[in-house]
């Protein structure tokens, strides 16, 4: 019996029609490429979400071992993590009682998806009490537009993985031209162990970390139309740097893009609407702040090429290889402006204990670090992640995504 399955018998007397368990996700490296239809290779790991949940034809009540002074009674607010509980319910459409207990034993730090896993139990668990058999691909894709919906304009990455990890394996994941996600499983080597540290800075993408990942967007929204303009290419409506990544000169492009430009000065210096560069799911980026166009365009087209080579290096077994990109990517993400001081120094710690390469893993500006190592060196990089920020540090392994128990007696997801 799980521990989200005993609490709500505790505290509501009865067995829960549904638990859903939701992974969550470490990106190995592709950060900041999903939001641009561009690569990433991110694992579900064995920390989870699980959610135990009932109809109830008298209340909406939503209890978490996380966040126990803060229960959810009655409808879900706009604020703390019950945001994530009303965003649930409004792309589901949900309009009974639930009654529902969470408990995880992944951390509420940033970067491991701990939002994107809470959000994917909570629609799939509210789906099957209404008898709505939705794929993994229609949850995974409702999860992406309840996240936007608080704010976040995030890519698929997070829920894609969530979805379909597989034990064992780094899921490439292939955006481009847009629909569902191509998946690629990539057996991660028996040599490679990975570790992930705490930065000491709490980095939440629905919260503080909003405008700072929002406003990487919109700057690799207004790179692609100007190196689109330069190079006569057309572009989506809604323009993302796949559009370009295939041009043999996008890269080189990239070091005659403005170093800070607004969307506005870039769209009048284009003849285009403003709106094609700033327009959000739920609202708008202001038109008249600053951009790092150039840092954004640069990191992004990079690291896409650096998955394309971390993927060769995993099947050819060259670990050391994958630690040095993603010591590279570290570097790029620094310059992109995702790092913080508290990543650089965890980073720094996990190599100097032998770790064969580190990186800021999620979309950064605090949070997690991920890095690699030879098994036997496992519990040294862990201590030093430990001695430099204080922590939480852990082992990870590549774990199966979603599943569940319920619907009408049934287990797995459909």
């Amino acid at each position: 019996m799980s521990a989200a399955e005993r609490t709500f018998r505790n505290r509501f007397g009865r067995s829960p029609d549904v638990i859903v368990s939701a992974p969550g996700r470490v990106n190995l490296i592709g950060e900041h490429t999903d939001y641009s239809l561009l690569p990433a290779m991110p694992l579900a790991i064995d920390r989870r979400v699980v959610v135990a949940a009932g109809a109830d034809d008298h209340r909406f009540e939503v209890h978490s071992g996380t966040y126990p002074e803060h229960p959810v009674m009655g409808r879900p607010g706009a604020e703390g993590w019950d945001r994530y509980i009303g965003a649930a319910v409004e792309i589901v459409g949900y309009r009974r009682g639930l009654v529902a207990t969470v408990e995880t034993d992944l951390p509420d730090t940033g970067g491991l998806a701990s939002s994107s896993a809470l959000t994917m139990a909570l629609i799939a668990a509210m789906a099957a009490i209404d008898e709505r058999r939705l794929s993994l691909d229609d949850i995974a894709e409702a999860a992406q537009r309840a996240e936007r919906s608080v704010g976040v304009e995030s890519g698929a990455m997070d829920q894609t993985v969530i979805a379909h990890g597989r034990a064992g394996s780094v899921l490439r994941l292939d955006f481009f031209p847009g629909g569902l996600p191509v998946r690629t499983e990539i057996p991660i080597p028996a040599a490679m162990g990975i570790v992930v540290g705490y930065s000491g800075e709490p980095a939440h993408k629905s919260g503080e970390a909003r405008s700072p990942y929002n406003r990487s967007v919109v700057a690799c929204r207004a790179a692609t139309l100007l190196i689109a303009d330069e190079a006569g290419l057309a572009v989506s409506l809604r323009p993302v740097l796949a559009d370009v990544a295939g041009f043999d000169g996008a890269l080189e492009a990239t070091t005659t893009l403005p170093i800070h430009a607004t969307a506005m000065a870039v769209a009048e210096s284009l003849g285009v609407d403003v709106d094609r560069i700033i327009s959000l799911e739920r609202s708008a980026f202001d038109p008249n702040q600053d951009l790092p166009v150039r840092s954004s365009a640069r990191h992004v087209l990079t690291e896409a090429r650096r998955v394309d080579e971390t993927h060769d290096a995993l099947v050819a077994g060259e670990i050391e290889l994958v630690g040095q990109l993603m010591d590279e990517s570290h570097r790029s993400l620094a310059k992109f402006g995702a790092s913080t001081s508290g990543l650089d120094r965890l980073t720094l710690s996990m190599r100097r204990a032998g770790a064969w390469g580190a990186r800021l893993t999620g979309a950064g500006f605090g949070g997690n670090a991920v890095a690699i190592c030879d098994p036997e060196r496992l519990e040294a990089v862990i201590a030093a992640s430990i001695n430099a920020t204080g922590g939480p540090a852990f082992h990870v392994t590549a774990d199966d995504g979603m599943s569940y128990q319920g619907w009408s007696g049934s287990s797995g997801c459909h």
